[in-house]
Protein backbone atom coordinates (compact mmCIF):
# COMPACT_ATOMS: atom_id res chain seq x y z
CA UNK A 1 0.00 0.00 0.00
CA UNK A 2 1.47 3.48 -0.52
CA UNK A 3 0.34 6.04 1.32
CA UNK A 4 1.11 9.94 0.81
CA UNK A 5 0.06 12.08 3.82
CA UNK A 6 -1.54 14.74 1.65
CA UNK A 7 -3.69 12.66 -0.40
CA UNK A 8 -4.19 9.93 2.02
CA UNK A 9 -6.94 11.57 4.24
CA UNK A 10 -9.62 9.57 2.91
CA UNK A 11 -7.53 6.63 2.05
CA UNK A 12 -7.86 3.28 4.29
CA UNK A 13 -3.81 3.20 4.64
CA UNK A 14 -3.44 6.48 5.49
CA UNK A 15 -6.32 5.91 8.55
CA UNK A 16 -4.30 2.61 9.05
CA UNK A 17 -1.03 4.76 9.51
CA UNK A 18 -2.57 7.12 11.53
CA UNK A 19 -3.24 5.15 14.74
CA UNK A 20 -5.24 6.50 17.58
CA UNK A 21 -2.53 5.35 20.36
CA UNK A 22 0.59 7.04 20.75
CA UNK A 23 4.02 5.42 19.71
CA UNK A 24 6.52 3.84 21.94
CA UNK A 25 9.83 4.57 20.21
CA UNK A 26 12.21 1.93 20.20
CA UNK A 27 15.42 2.59 18.47
CA UNK A 28 16.26 5.88 16.96
CA UNK A 29 19.37 6.18 14.49
CA UNK A 30 20.93 8.77 12.05
CA UNK A 31 23.21 6.89 9.48
CA UNK A 32 25.59 9.19 7.21
CA UNK A 33 24.49 9.92 4.00
CA UNK A 34 26.69 8.06 1.55
CA UNK A 35 27.66 5.80 3.71
CA UNK A 36 26.58 2.17 4.98
CA UNK A 37 25.34 0.45 7.80
CA UNK A 38 28.43 -0.24 10.56
CA UNK A 39 28.38 -4.54 11.51
CA UNK A 40 27.50 -2.70 14.78
CA UNK A 41 24.16 -0.74 14.15
CA UNK A 42 23.30 -4.39 12.27
CA UNK A 43 24.74 -6.68 15.42
CA UNK A 44 22.95 -4.55 17.86
CA UNK A 45 19.38 -4.76 16.13
CA UNK A 46 19.97 -8.50 15.84
CA UNK A 47 20.36 -9.04 19.90
CA UNK A 48 17.67 -6.19 20.44
CA UNK A 49 14.86 -7.58 18.44
CA UNK A 50 15.66 -11.29 19.38
CA UNK A 51 15.51 -10.18 23.22
CA UNK A 52 12.20 -7.83 22.92
CA UNK A 53 10.73 -10.16 20.52
CA UNK A 54 11.30 -14.19 20.94
CA UNK A 55 10.62 -16.24 17.90
CA UNK A 56 10.26 -15.68 14.45
CA UNK A 57 9.51 -11.95 14.68
CA UNK A 58 12.86 -11.25 16.11
CA UNK A 59 14.47 -13.38 13.35
CA UNK A 60 12.78 -11.06 10.49
CA UNK A 61 12.67 -7.72 12.09
CA UNK A 62 16.99 -6.98 11.54
CA UNK A 63 16.47 -8.60 8.55
CA UNK A 64 13.91 -5.60 7.77
CA UNK A 65 15.96 -3.41 9.12
CA UNK A 66 18.88 -4.05 7.31
CA UNK A 67 17.03 -3.63 3.68
CA UNK A 68 15.24 -0.45 4.69
CA UNK A 69 18.45 1.10 5.87
CA UNK A 70 20.48 0.09 3.12
CA UNK A 71 18.03 1.30 0.34
CA UNK A 72 17.40 4.66 2.09
CA UNK A 73 21.56 5.02 1.94
CA UNK A 74 21.81 3.91 -1.27
CA UNK A 75 19.00 5.67 -2.69
CA UNK A 76 18.80 8.56 -0.87
CA UNK A 77 20.27 11.88 -1.12
CA UNK A 78 23.75 12.21 -0.21
CA UNK A 79 23.56 15.85 1.23
CA UNK A 80 20.84 14.64 3.93
CA UNK A 81 20.73 11.59 6.99
CA UNK A 82 19.14 8.18 6.74
CA UNK A 83 16.96 7.86 9.89
CA UNK A 84 15.73 4.39 10.82
CA UNK A 85 12.92 4.11 14.03
CA UNK A 86 11.60 1.37 15.08
CA UNK A 87 8.23 1.67 17.15
CA UNK A 88 5.25 0.13 18.76
CA UNK A 89 1.72 1.44 17.91
CA UNK A 90 -1.57 -0.67 18.54
CA UNK A 91 0.09 -3.86 18.50
CA UNK A 92 2.15 -3.08 15.55
CA UNK A 93 5.73 -3.09 14.97
CA UNK A 94 7.24 -0.42 12.83
CA UNK A 95 9.91 0.02 11.51
CA UNK A 96 10.21 3.21 9.59
CA UNK A 97 13.09 4.81 6.87
CA UNK A 98 13.51 8.70 6.76
CA UNK A 99 15.89 10.05 3.47
CA UNK A 100 15.58 12.26 0.89
CA UNK A 101 15.48 11.48 -2.59
CA UNK A 102 15.43 13.38 -6.47
CA UNK A 103 11.82 12.93 -7.75
CA UNK A 104 12.68 10.56 -10.29
CA UNK A 105 13.99 8.26 -7.42
CA UNK A 106 10.87 8.85 -5.45
CA UNK A 107 8.46 8.28 -8.40
CA UNK A 108 10.17 4.72 -9.41
CA UNK A 109 10.12 3.47 -5.43
CA UNK A 110 6.32 4.76 -5.37
CA UNK A 111 5.85 2.36 -8.37
CA UNK A 112 8.34 -0.30 -6.88
CA UNK A 113 6.01 -0.48 -3.82
CA UNK A 114 3.09 -0.37 -5.72
CA UNK A 115 4.13 -3.52 -7.47
CA UNK A 116 5.26 -4.81 -3.95
CA UNK A 117 1.89 -4.08 -2.10
CA UNK A 118 -0.15 -5.82 -5.33
CA UNK A 119 1.51 -9.32 -5.13
CA UNK A 120 4.38 -9.38 -2.65
CA UNK A 121 5.30 -13.08 -3.67
CA UNK A 122 4.99 -12.18 -7.45
CA UNK A 123 7.26 -9.07 -7.13
CA UNK A 124 9.82 -11.37 -5.02
CA UNK A 125 10.14 -13.76 -7.79
CA UNK A 126 10.74 -10.40 -10.16
CA UNK A 127 13.25 -9.42 -8.10
CA UNK A 128 14.93 -13.04 -8.05
CA UNK A 129 14.79 -13.26 -11.53
CA UNK A 130 16.07 -10.13 -12.15
CA UNK A 131 18.73 -11.26 -9.95
CA UNK A 132 19.80 -14.51 -11.47
CA UNK A 133 20.27 -12.78 -14.93
CA UNK A 134 22.78 -10.12 -13.83
CA UNK A 135 20.06 -7.47 -13.93
CA UNK A 136 19.23 -4.71 -11.08
CA UNK A 137 17.18 -7.23 -8.56
CA UNK A 138 16.00 -4.47 -6.14
CA UNK A 139 15.52 -7.24 -4.17
CA UNK A 140 15.29 -5.36 -0.78
CA UNK A 141 11.74 -4.47 -0.85
CA UNK A 142 10.67 -6.90 -1.87
CA UNK A 143 12.46 -9.08 0.83
CA UNK A 144 10.72 -6.81 3.52
CA UNK A 145 7.65 -7.90 1.68
CA UNK A 146 7.93 -11.38 1.20
CA UNK A 147 10.38 -12.92 3.41
CA UNK A 148 9.54 -10.55 6.33
CA UNK A 149 6.00 -10.44 6.02
CA UNK A 150 5.67 -6.89 6.45
CA UNK A 151 2.94 -4.41 5.31
CA UNK A 152 5.19 -1.51 2.83
CA UNK A 153 3.86 2.35 3.17
CA UNK A 154 5.54 5.21 1.40
CA UNK A 155 5.17 8.79 2.81
CA UNK A 156 6.08 12.19 0.55
CA UNK A 157 6.72 14.71 2.72
CA UNK A 158 8.42 18.29 1.74
CA UNK A 159 9.81 17.72 -1.93
CA UNK A 160 12.18 14.79 -1.98
CA UNK A 161 11.49 13.96 1.87
CA UNK A 162 10.24 9.92 1.57
CA UNK A 163 9.54 7.69 4.64
CA UNK A 164 8.93 4.14 4.07
CA UNK A 165 7.52 2.42 6.69
CA UNK A 166 7.54 -1.12 7.25
CA UNK A 167 5.25 -3.13 9.91
CA UNK A 168 3.59 -6.10 11.34
CA UNK A 169 2.00 -7.38 13.90
CA UNK A 170 3.67 -8.27 17.05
Amino acid sequence: MIWDRNAARSQAPGAALRATGPAKSLVRVACDAGGTPTELLLEFLSKYTSQRYPGQLGQRLPVAAYELIENGIQYGSVAKEVIFEMLERDGWVELRVTNHAVPARVSRLREQIGKIAADPSKAYAEAMQRSMSGGKPMLGLARVSHECRMELYLEEGSVGEVLVVARCRR
